[in-house]
């Protein structure tokens, strides 16, 4: 494969200028989310803090990519849109194909090239396939089977991973297509209609961590050899955007 600019660089970067300004970004935003989710560790006399640490990735990725509150921009629209002295002209390239292309879905994982650093991935949603460079995800050989959540964009003509969260669930893709993380299900039509104009990110959070949501009971996070660099960010990026659960 020829060469590629890595997105993820350049993202991280828009990320590390807003967590910098991050008391412009967040006013209600936490406590809307929070109340929004309603997460089921929040009731825990003493609550996991892998559990709360994730959960602050997950409020600082829909910050980041999904919430218009800058004029109708999303934090990352905004940066594109009137960026820094200091980003260049390659970086807001990357950045604009970000805007134009990013997800975030579940797929199923049909194959991956560990050295490479590429995986096979199946959207779980429409059954489309992507070629997707994630070299965290190829990394960990437990991570096979079943399917894997996380955020991707086309960018330099090689779609890869731009968001942070990241989530592996071992169940066969067969047995959560049609009513898995992140669908609207039958309960959320009759008692959460609003959860249907959410999108598909913020259902999938809800299902996962809300105490009434269909999967948190089987929520669990591991540590991985292969993840502790990933637990480092982690631990390093909730003393940045860290403003619902704390």
């Amino acid at each position: 494969m020829d060469a590629f600019r890595i997105a993820k660089d350049d993202v991280d970067q828009m990320a590390a200028y807003w967590m910098a300004r991050k008391d412009e970004l967040m006013g209600m935003t936490g406590d809307f989310f929070a109340s929004l989710i309603d997460p089921a560790f929040a009731y825990e006399e003493e609550p996991d803090d892998l559990m709360s640490v994730q959960f602050n990735i997950c409020y600082t990725e829909w910050l980041l990519f999904e919430c218009k509150l800058l004029g109708g921009y999303t934090p990352l629209m905004a940066y594109v849109d009137q960026p820094p002295s200091y980003v260049d002209t390659d970086a807001l390239d990357s950045l604009r194909e970000v805007v134009r292309t990013q997800f975030f879905s579940r797929f199923a994982i049909l194959e991956k090239r560990k050295r490479a650093g590429m995986a096979t991935l199946r959207d779980v949603m429409d059954g489309r396939c992507y070629e997707v460079f994630d070299p965290h995800l190829c990394s960990i050989d437990g991570w096979k089977d079943g399917t894997i959540a996380l955020r991707i964009a086309r960018v330099d003509g090689v779609w890869q991973t731009v968001g942070q969260v990241c989530m592996y669930d071992r169940a066969p893709e067969a047995a959560t297509r049609r009513d898995g993380p992140g669908c609207v299900h039958e309960e959320d039509r009759d008692t959460r209609p609003y959860l249907s104009e959410m999108g598909f990110f913020i259902r999938f959070v809800y299902d996962v961590f809300s105490i009434d949501g269909r999967y948190h009971h089987t929520m669990r996070l591991r540590q991985t050899d292969a993840g502790a660099a990933l637990r480092r960010e982690i631990e390093a990026r909730r003393h940045g955007l860290d403003g619902p659960a704390g």
